[in-house]
């Protein structure tokens, strides 16, 4: 139970935090990696990357589990 509490901690930490680190890497310098995401609606921006993160760090940590379970 507390690793499980764990795992959706970290999971629900990381998400915005990676989020953000994407959009400070990829919209920085003249020519913008993620071009018209770093536009006027940076909020939306950051909600679609944070909701991103959170699905493929819930795809991992489900398939750490059950890669786990199987051992």
């Amino acid at each position: 139970m507390r690793r499980r509490s764990l795992q959706v901690l970290s999971v629900l930490i990381a998400g915005p935090l990676l989020g953000f680190l994407l959009l400070l890497a990829g919209c920085g310098g003249p020519s913008p990696a993620f071009g018209t995401m770093c536009g006027h609606n940076i909020l939306g921006s950051l909600a679609a990357i944070t909701l991103a993160a959170w699905f493929v760090l819930a795809v991992c940590v489900s398939l750490y589990n059950g890669l786990k379970e199987n051992e």
